[in-house]
């Protein structure tokens, strides 16, 4: 009776084994001619279990079955914690009584996803492995054969940035699908070895892909529609990057210039630095020195600081400077008499030994206020 079982055991392993290596041959003769659409239409023909791809924004490339959409959907969940584990990310999700099997396609490098619906018991000898290392070389292909495409992004980016009429800049953004009134520049500092692929990552991604890399940068031009912190986390994890002003695409060469130099800032930030999410002097002041700015803002304001520990003085004139020295608003704004102004500045002029009545006072004082105002953005924890 034990041999009877062994024997009918190791049938089953032998006929699922065969038609593994059947399924194989049949996944290999479509890929050789049929693409990613001829490759699932075996699959499902073979094993009957739906199955989606997905680029490396969840969009989908094909899929097959009549699950597939509740498919795609139900991997979506996941997508974007999968990916941020590259190639060694994987899951696997319920929803609605279908299991769906998250894995990771590419080569050295993430190029997509494919979802598939789990089956209901696992079998021996299963194809899945077959299905991912052939859709890995179909997306390898896919990539090498959109270099002309990548190629010609970076050659109108190169050509915008250059500088040209508003007219011939909107005529340059339709030929690649753009129709925005307005661009923003975009600089990621890259590793060394990764300038090449982060720039391909991100002429997928982004809308019209226009990017190029120019030395360890990556420099690409955005629409507005797209939320470029969520991208960069997801594509360029703690990598310094700059955000330029959105401006009209004549000026495109302007806001990338922005860009570029707030990568800088970004890196002594940690997160990514965007032109007008702070004043631009305040940006312009993180980057130089911590020290040196502490040094001057400490040298100007610390008569201030050791009769004022409330800090009212320095509230007041802040206030003051911004309302360019008009006395009534700057008794609104601070909610205070008109004379508690003057009585205040009257004492900022006494501890300071500075007429503010003169331009350069006034500008000195600005300028301290706006560097420990810079040093505070550039550590939030600093004391």
């Amino acid at each position: 009776m034990t041999k009877a079982v062994f024997a009918a055991l190791a049938a089953e392993d032998r006929r699922a084994l065969e038609h593994t290596v059947d399924v194989q041959r049949r996944l290999t003769v479509a890929a050789t001619s049929g693409g990613l659409d001829a490759i699932l239409k075996v699959w499902l023909d073979a094993t009957g279990r739906a199955a989606v791809v997905t680029d490396l924004l969840g969009r989908e490339l094909a899929g097959v079955g009549p699950a597939a959409r509740p498919l795609l959907a139900a991997g979506r969940t996941v997508l974007d914690e999968v990916g941020a584990r590259g190639l060694l990310g994987s899951a696997s999700v319920a929803v609605d009584g279908l299991t769906v099997g998250v894995q990771p396609i590419g080569a050295r490098r993430l190029r997509g996803h494919l979802l598939l619906a789990r089956p209901p018991q696992p079998t021996p000898g299963t194809a899945d492995a077959a299905l991912v290392s052939l859709l890995t070389l179909e997306l390898e292909r896919r990539h090498l054969a959109d270099e002309p495409r990548r190629r010609a992004g970076a050659e109108a980016t190169a050509r915008l940035l250059a500088g040209m009429p508003d007219d011939q800049a909107a005529a340059t953004l339709a030929a690649f699908g753009l129709s925005a009134p307005s661009v923003r520049g975009l600089a990621v500092r890259a590793r060394p070895d990764d300038t090449a692929e982060l720039a391909a990552d991100l002429a997928l991604v982004l809308p019209g892909g226009l990017v190029r890399s120019s030395g360890d940068t990556v420099e690409a031009l955005v629409v507005d529609e797209v939320d470029v912190p969520a991208l960069l986390d997801r594509f360029a994890p703690g990598r310094p990057a700059g955000i330029g002003a959105a401006l009209r695409p004549g000026a495109a060469a302007v806001s990338l210039r922005q860009a570029r130099a707030l990568v800088a800032t970004s890196s002594r930030l940690g997160r990514p630095a965007e032109a007008g999410e702070h004043s631009t002097s305040r940006l312009l002041l993180t980057l130089g020195p911590p020290e040196l700015l502490a040094s001057f803002a400490d040298t100007v304001l610390a008569p201030i600081d050791a009769a004022d520990p409330r800090g009212q003085l320095l509230a007041t004139l802040r206030v003051w400077l911004d309302a360019n020295g008009a006395w009534d608003v700057t008794a609104q704004r601070l909610g205070v008499h008109r004379h508690t102004v003057r009585n205040r500045v009257d004492r900022i002029e006494q501890l300071t030994g500075r007429a503010l009545a003169t331009a350069s006072t006034r500008y000195e004082l600005w300028l301290a206020l706006e560097a420990r105002d810079a040093l505070s953005y550039a550590s939030p924890t600093r004391p």
